[in-house]
């Protein structure tokens, strides 16, 4: 499952941008220059379904969090902060259960 990452919104919300500008190759972004709720989609950073699958791959190695099927995929992976919502609550879950 997950290494001894930044649990908090914050931690998982730099991470995931991390992974986003590497897989999306956006040299010319740094961390800072992405808003967590800019969508990753179109008109927002232009992601496209190869980098999103990408995405989910690396989200399932680091955290062990899966997209279930395509609707809760359309909810969780509108933005950096829904992303990052859904593993903290993924991790809450894991915690609690």
């Amino acid at each position: 499952m997950a290494d001894n990452s930044d649990w908090t919104v914050t931690g998982i919300q730099n991470e995931v941008t991390s992974i986003l500008l590497k897989i999306a190759n956006l040299p010319e972004k740094n961390l800072s220059d992405i808003n967590p709720e800019t969508p990753l989609f179109e008109a927002g950073l232009g992601i496209d379904s190869i980098d999103m699958l990408e995405l989910i791959v690396e989200l399932d190695k680091k955290y062990g969090f899966k997209v279930k099927n395509n609707e809760a995929g359309r909810q969780i992976l509108r933005d950096v902060k829904t992303i990052s919502e859904a593993i903290e609550a993924f991790k809450m879950a894991s915690v609690v259960s």
